[in-house]
């Protein structure tokens, strides 16, 4: 039985190479479907570690084993664990979009993972109360650096929740976060939680 590709209504290509599949499908489906800051963040994986690990390969003949020797080889060169997982989510949804087209039957990705234990990401530092506090009085003379270090520090609000405020999402001691702002491009916030209102009123300041 001929597969018969769901967006088009017709039989996939017998054979289409990864780069292809991701310039003529994969890349315009997320434009339509992901965030800006998502696509961005995607278009330099691509372009940093996968479009030059998928030159000439397709994707029916790609197997499991390359994908593992390209987590590998990335883990190998001191890429951190976060990067790499990166790295891999992108793959596998490349190859996860084309087996739900009807390109491939099974997702090479997987089971793919590195053989080389990658080194882990250091950790988020926070500060404590007396180093907020302290930031808080060097910015004095810099309104608006000091109000985006409140809301980021003592509100919990992303940078793109931040850029993304207006007046009226100000009310009496709650922010409403709404949206969020990338590069002065206006969409969802990053999870569907994030839409909620804040007490901006703390304790400690």
């Amino acid at each position: 039985m001929q597969r018969v590709n769901p967006l088009s209504g017709q039989p996939p290509k017998r054979e289409m190479t990864i780069s292809e599949f991701w310039e003529t499908t994969f890349f315009p489906f997320i434009e339509k479907t992901k965030k800006a800051s998502t696509i961005d963040g995607h278009k330099k994986l691509w372009k940093t570690h996968l479009s030059s690990a998928f030159v000439d390969h397709t994707l029916k003949a790609y197997r499991t084993s390359q994908a593992t020797a390209l987590l590998t080889s990335l883990a190998d060169r001191g890429l951190g664990s976060r990067p790499i997982a990166h790295v891999r989510s992108l793959g596998s949804a490349i190859f996860r979009h084309a087996k739900r087209l009807g390109f491939i039957d099974d997702n090479p990705w997987h089971d793919a993972g590195s053989l080389t234990p990658a080194k882990s990401s250091a950790s988020t530092h926070a500060y404590t109360l007396e180093e907020a506090e302290a930031i808080t009085t060097a910015l004095i003379c810099w309104a608006d650096a000091q109000l985006t270090f409140v809301l980021a520090t003592f509100c919990g609000l992303r940078p793109g929740e931040i850029s993304g405020l207006k007046w009226e999402d100000v009310e009496s001691d709650w922010i409403h976060v709404r949206r969020s702002s990338w590069r002065g491009i206006v969409g969802r916030t990053k999870t569907e939680e994030a839409v909620a209102s804040v007490l901006s009123r703390s304790n400690h300041y």
